[in-house]
């Protein structure tokens, strides 16, 4: 995602943002129509 006024930063590998949001890396994941592409999500505790 692009946001106005923001840089994107990657993290490789699983990394703890703040207490209780995580993400998970760069995942490699085979795409259809793009081929091998790198993902990534952001996991975030609620309770």
């Amino acid at each position: 995602m692009i946001y106005p006024g923001l840089d994107n930063i990657y993290a490789e590998n699983p990394t703890l943002i703040a207490n209780g949001v995580a993400t998970t890396g760069m995942i490699p994941n085979q795409d259809f129509i793009l081929g091998w592409i790198q993902e990534q999500s952001i996991a975030v505790n609620v309770e």
